[in-house]
């Protein structure tokens, strides 16, 4: 059985997103994730408050990376004011820490 997505894979697309409780947990999620795929075409983007700019950030969201790993405040913050920045496509939510990100 071969499992098929509704998106054509040469289709830009965000496909997944990872949310951590902090930047520090979102940076290390991040550099797993990117050891693991680096044979791969996927891409990644780091969301997170302190580390970008968020033109630099909101610029990076609008080439629709594969998976994107953020903070909740920053990923709230992209999604109600920067334009072109959405998660239509998104088929996969992990919440890392998840005890931690409902506490918040």
């Amino acid at each position: 059985m071969q499992l098929t997505s509704k998106k054509s894979p040469t289709i830009s697309a965000t496909r997944g997103l990872i949310l951590t409780p902090t930047r520090e947990l979102a940076a290390q999620c991040l550099g797993m994730m990117t050891a693991m795929a680096k044979f791969t075409s996927l891409r990644a983007a780091l969301v997170v408050g302190g580390a970008k700019n968020v033109n630099a950030q909101a610029a990076e969201l609008r080439t629709r990376p594969d998976v994107i790993v953020a903070t909740p405040g920053r990923l709230i913050d992209h999604l109600t004011n920067s334009s072109g920045v959405d998660l239509d496509d998104l088929e996969f939510l992990i919440l890392d820490e998840a005890d931690r990100l409902l506490d918040l």
